[in-house]
């Protein structure tokens, strides 16, 4: 598992603002019958298009380099699984 850190605006988004392709699943949903239905509501096609756009973008060559000047630059490139992400990617990129 990697940490990495985003801006509290970014995180704030992702995860409490975005809309969710699926409903949240804590510990006592588990063994709740409904949890295993498909889950409709209305910003169900907004989520699931930025999902394929991030997904989308992130296989391209300019947002991974990106990604590395980004992690590359931060304070926790030190860490050992921040490298190996970051070689993972400059791998991938070439």
């Amino acid at each position: 598992m990697v940490s990495v850190s985003l801006p509290w605006r970014v995180w704030s988004w992702y995860g409490n603002d975005q809309p969710k392709l699926h409903g949240s699943f804590p510990p006592d949903r588990r063994f709740d019958p409904a949890a295993a239905e498909p889950w409709h509501h209305e910003a169900l096609p907004e989520a699931l298009a930025e999902a394929r756009a991030l997904v989308a973008a992130g296989r391209t060559r300019t947002v991974r380099d990106g990604l590395v000047r980004t992690v590359a630059g931060g304070p926790g490139f030190a860490d050992r699984e921040v490298r190996a992400l970051v070689s993972a990617l400059c791998h991938r990129a070439r």
